[in-house]
């Protein structure tokens, strides 16, 4: 990229502005920079980097004392923020020490969403338990689905192994629901 004047030398002795701009087929390029490092648009890019230029050349800023300040301010705040993680990381470690992990709570969610008194089919029961919801897409459906048999496959082994009776009941086209006492 080449130079490019920002300011000229006028008949009258003043300046006038020309801006900054990016020579044919480099707009791309410095829209792209100004977006990705900088995080701002490319015109409030211009506008800092002529404002900060002009500034150098009427001797307000001094390049070599602003970048060693610069870079002392950021490196303590660097140092400040690494000793923060740090003291993060840790209280998340004793937390995760005290508390158990949570279990997922699917069962929990899907047992209260099958009623007693009337059958439900697998959709309506994952509908009610708030697993899927109506826009869900079909991956959803299906993980949610298999899911609910798996849990139902273990339910009734556990029941089997304990000796106990198996407390839901199913009849062809209406779905599940849970014994009666």
């Amino acid at each position: 990229m080449e130079k490019q004047k920002v300011r000229k030398r006028r008949n009258d002795g003043r300046y006038q502005m020309l801006g900054v701009y990016p020579w044919p087929g480099e707009a791309e390029r410095w829209k792209r920079y100004a977006k990705e490092v900088c995080g701002q648009s490319l015109s409030d890019f211009m506008r800092d980097a002529a404002n900060t230029y002009i500034r150098f050349l009427d001797g307000q800023l001094s390049l070599a004392e602003t970048n060693i300040d610069e870079i002392e301010r950021l490196e303590k705040e660097n140092e400040e923020l690494r000793l923060e993680i740090e003291r993060l990381k840790e209280e998340i470690e004793l937390l995760r020490a005290i508390q158990p992990e949570e279990k997922d709570d699917f069962f929990d969610r899907v047992w209260n969403a099958i009623s007693r008194k009337k059958y439900k089919k697998v959709d309506q029961i994952l509908l009610d338990a708030g697993v899927v919801t109506p826009i869900s897409s079909k991956e959803d459906w299906l993980q949610a689905y298999d899911k609910f048999m798996d849990e139902l496959r273990e339910l009734e082994e556990r029941c089997r192994q304990e000796g106990k009776q198996f407390p839901l009941e199913f009849k062809e086209g209406r779905g599940w629901r849970k014994r009666r006492p």
